[in-house]
């Protein structure tokens, strides 16, 4: 048993540690300890579609559970791989923050130097996830499509989205 003191707030740097504590070897949770990237890849699907139908509802409420349950799917994979020691949440957070930051040089003083000529990430020939956009736009994954009434109706809508009577 974990000893463990509620709090009033709680903060990412909180949601890292409780992974890691129901991974942990000796102690952690039967179930979450023997998780792999592989066996919670389509939880990781069900709950970024849920989000998407929360933002699709502009549900405020179910936009927070399930945009909780995105944030923990990342951190549960990120601990996955600290555990591997190929990388931690700080390098993820890094990551994209960098990211951000390279992508704005409107708006960050210190990317614009670096960033002289750029005016569209997507025009960077070098841009990783300009054909993502793309098929993003297009539709993305058919997935998050398939078995979306179920979840729909949930929020009192239809497979096509009208809200139901």
């Amino acid at each position: 048993m974990q000893d463990w003191t509620p709090r009033e707030h709680y903060t990412a740097e909180d949601l890292v540690e409780i992974i890691r504590i129901l991974r942990d070897r000796e102690n952690g949770c039967p179930w979450d300890k023997v998780q792999t990237h592989a066996s919670i890849r389509k939880n990781f699907l069900e709950e970024t579609c849920e989000a998407l139908e929360a933002i699709d509802a502009d549900d405020p409420v179910m936009m927070q559970e399930e945009l909780g349950d995105v944030l923990m799917q990342v951190v549960f994979h990120t601990v996955i791989e600290e555990e591997r020691g190929r990388f931690d949440m700080e390098k993820v957070c890094r990551e994209v923050c960098e990211k951000l930051v390279f992508r704005h040089p409107n708006i960050f003083a210190s990317s614009a130097a670096e960033n002289a000529g750029i005016n569209s990430w997507d025009a960077r020939p070098e841009a990783p996830e300009a054909g993502r956009a793309v098929w993003l736009r297009a539709g993305g994954c058919r997935r998050c499509g398939q078995g979306s009434g179920q979840r729909q109706g949930r929020v009192g809508r239809t497979a096509d989205g009208r809200e139901r009577r």
